[in-house]
């Protein structure tokens, strides 16, 4: 796995700290885990996914939709980040 830069020098995790784990185990078709290391996982995917949906087929209303996707994946990860940080800071 590469390392996360921003990790390497302040040791604080990033917002996309545990992207690459998670990724990986979804990958090998375990999603309880690629959830359990870092639930915005999914929601990134399926954002990428009806991305490359839209840009193929022209969806009517795929760039309205993806504005929300976007927002919402935005929002996951940053609830995400701040679930970690401050649960990690009080340990």
């Amino acid at each position: 796995m590469l390392t996360c830069p921003s990790k390497k020098l302040t040791h604080l995790d990033c917002p996309g700290c545990g992207f690459q784990r998670g990724t990986v185990a979804m990958l090998k078709g375990d999603l309880k885990a690629s959830w359990q290391v870092y639930p915005p996982t999914t929601f990134i995917w399926f954002t990428m996914l009806l991305l490359c949906v839209h840009l193929l087929f022209k969806l009517k209303q795929g760039a309205k939709i993806l504005k929300y996707v976007y927002i919402v994946t935005a929002l996951v990860m940053l609830i995400n980040y701040f679930y970690k940080f401050f649960t990690n800071q009080l340990i």
